[in-house]
């Protein structure tokens, strides 16, 4: 997904470093998985996920992240412009094994707004996708969550790389980013994803990290990715975790 654009609290050569963390080359459209996450409302999950119905975009969006779940000094904007996603679907079925279909799947999705820290140096946001049935959730998932994943997220670099050159700028160098699966002891049992990392160099001396880590849970026919970015140091572990659990309990 496309970071929104937020003008007037941050410098420009920090803004030029915040755009590079839009990442949207590496959203895959993944989706659910057969547990939720600690801390999860299964009551909540039951009205939806699990519904003999497929669920409505409507009863989606309103699971979506809101304000309130964020600390003191949070802010949100609304994303105007979700990124379309890059060629990589067909790249991530070849080394996952499985057919091109189960990753270039397109089904409906909500987005919710961009929630920004008080520094603007970290943000979230948050996409539901509605499958059309659970068996088409649960072979993305095993795909996703697989033994292959770890490796086969890591592939995706050099597409990264590619995006990413020129996105941040005049003066803006952007070095060779890493791509790596997500550790579940920080957002819990029932999650898969990836981070993505990179150095920025700003004119010829202000170096900065950035990062982009998307996390997938997945129940029923519906599954949300979480996507936390981060300028400088890494997204709070803590705030990550609880935010995961927040909106995988309300699928």
């Amino acid at each position: 997904m496309e970071r929104a654009t937020r003008t007037g609290s941050a410098t420009t050569r920090r803004a030029s470093a915040v755009a590079v963390l839009a990442f949207g080359v590496l959203w895959v459209g993944v989706g659910i998985g057969p547990t939720l996450v600690a801390g999860s409302s299964v009551a909540h999950t039951t009205r939806l996920a699990s519904s003999a119905s497929t669920p409505t975009t409507a009863e989606a969006k309103a699971d979506l992240l809101v304000i309130a779940d964020f600390p003191a000094g949070w802010s949100k904007l609304k994303l105007t412009n979700p990124a379309a996603e890059a060629d990589v679907d067909g790249r991530l079925a070849a080394c996952l094994g499985v057919p091109a279909a189960v990753m270039e799947e397109n089904p409906p999705t909500v987005d919710s707004p961009q929630f920004f820290s008080k520094g603007n140096d970290d943000y979230v946001n948050e996409r539901i996708t509605i499958f059309p049935s659970t068996e088409a959730a649960s072979a993305k998932w095993a795909a996703i969550s697989g033994p292959r994943a770890a490796t086969c997220w890591g592939t995706l670099a050099p597409v990264l790389r590619h995006q990413l050159v020129g996105s941040g700028g005049k003066g803006v160098t952007v070095g060779q980013p890493t791509v790596t699966a997500v550790d579940p002891a920080v957002y819990g049992p029932g999650t898969a994803g990836y981070t993505a990392s990179v150095t920025v160099t700003i004119g010829k001396s202000e170096t900065l990290e950035v990062s982009r880590s998307d996390v997938y849970v997945f129940k029923g026919r519906l599954g949300t990715q979480v996507e936390f970015g981060a300028v400088g140091a890494p997204f709070p572990p803590s705030l990550a975790g609880q935010l995961v659990g927040v909106a995988a309990g309300r699928l």
